[in-house]
């Protein structure tokens, strides 16, 4: 049986996901991955499948927990959620559309 969950990280998919990038040694890279991430979600909005839209989701809650991060804002209290670093606060504006 698999896990899941309200929050973007309580699902086996999401999970997986995340241990993907704690491999990855470079905030770069991971940054890469996470970019691909959202765009196998967004290729074909109409049909997303399961796995694609929950890694997507979890991307998505990296890149907004990482924008939190770089704005100096309170992270302790983020429910619970990985924090991965990702890359410099330039790309993260970049890929989070708060520029």
């Amino acid at each position: 049986m698999g896990s899941w969950g309200i929050d973007p990280f309580s699902n086996d998919n999401a999970m997986d996901f995340v241990d993907e990038l704690r491999l990855i040694d470079s905030p770069s890279l991971a940054f890469d991955r996470v970019r691909e991430a959202l765009r196998a979600a967004l290729k074909d909005p109409d049909l997303v499948e399961v796995d694609v839209a929950e890694a997507a989701i979890a991307a998505a809650a990296l890149v907004a927990l990482n924008v939190q991060e770089n704005g100096n804002s309170d992270t302790k209290d983020h429910r619970g959620w990985e924090f991965i670093e990702l890359s410099d606060a330039e790309e993260i504006r970049e890929i989070s559309l708060l520029h």
